[in-house]
């Protein structure tokens, strides 16, 4: 299967640092990437083990959006986790923050048109995360489920990744959605890929906003009939299989859902459709845009929180 990975001996990751806070300690792990790619940085993963100093209750992954600035302000989630009683690993996405190129800066290697590339740096993603969860239940072995919050990017591979391994139980995702129809011709984060289409860097023949239309006539459909992975990789078009939509209904978890009420950067259409895939969970809206959505972190990780002890 296309996210399917060989799992490497995690006993072999090197804690490089330990920093001890009030109310849990932070162990920068580092270990070897089962992608294999070309991009030198991004050939290990970097998790950031937030450690309870308290009795835990559980543990959970963090997977943060695409860009360097973000990292910092989001770590705040697992610190929030940490200091109340969950496991909590910040996992470094690949090919940004440490894990960028002075070629690729971060996030940048994602604004792809080719989908042959944009699939595999899709499934780059999905196996670190996927190799974080074998770190997890070796070090933690006492809780046979990780819960996964996922945020804006993060929560895009967050929903591929639950679609693909069951020892995910719960997903929190916030500011996420998926359908490329919406992401690669609305949003303004995305206008670097509309100048690759222009370029003719598409080679599926949908290379336009037309042709892309096009393609997505049936799509809700589709993902109505979608029982199992094999049923995904049957779509019509390669971009399914990375857009996160598909695998929503192979979770057979529980999933609460944040959407920013004037978010530019996820269109709403992209939200909405994977809330519907989903089955409909809970929906909480935020009175802010896509970035601004941080400044209501507190009451999203009281939220997600309460939702994973539940």
């Amino acid at each position: 299967m296309l996210y399917d990975y060989d799992k490497i001996d995690i006993s072999g990751a090197k804690v490089i640092s330990v920093e001890k806070r009030e109310t849990y300690t932070v162990e920068h792990i580092v270990f070897p990437s089962p992608y294999p790619t070309d991009v030198e940085e991004a050939k290990k993963v970097h998790v950031f083990l937030h450690l309870p100093l308290s009795e835990p209750i559980g543990k959970v992954l963090f997977l943060h959006g695409l860009g360097d600035r973000n990292v910092r302000y989001l770590m705040w989630f697992a610190q929030y986790f940490a200091s109340h009683g969950l496991i909590a690993a910040f996992m470094i996405m690949p090919y940004n923050h440490v894990r960028a190129s002075r070629e690729y800066p971060a996030g940048s290697y994602y604004m792809e048109a080719d989908t042959a590339k944009a699939v595999e740096r899709f499934r780059h993603a999905v196996m670190d995360a996927r190799s974080t969860l074998d770190l997890l239940d070796e070090r933690f072995p006492k809780f046979s489920h990780t819960h996964v919050m996922g945020i804006s990017f993060g929560g895009m591979i967050a929903t591929i990744a639950a679609g693909v391994d069951e020892r995910i139980d719960k997903l929190s995702l916030a500011i996420t959605g998926g359908n490329f129809r919406y992401i690669n011709w609305l949003s303004p984060l995305t206008e670097e890929v509309r100048i690759k289409y222009k370029r003719g860097e598409n080679h599926d023949g949908c290379g336009t906003l037309e042709k892309c239309i096009k393609a997505h006539e049936n799509y809700m459909d589709f993902v109505k009939r979608i029982k199992s992975q094999a049923d995904v990789y049957k779509a019509p078009w390669r971009c399914f299989t990375y857009d996160p939509i598909p695998f929503a209904p192979l979770f057979k978890g529980k999933v609460i859902m944040f959407k920013a009420a004037f978010d530019k950067i996820m269109p709403l259409n992209s939200t909405m459709q994977l809330w519907e895939a989903f089955r409909k969970p809970k929906l909480y809206t935020i009175p802010s845009g896509h970035f601004y959505s941080i400044v209501f972190k507190r009451p999203i990780a009281r939220r997600s929180l309460k939702f994973f002890n539940e």
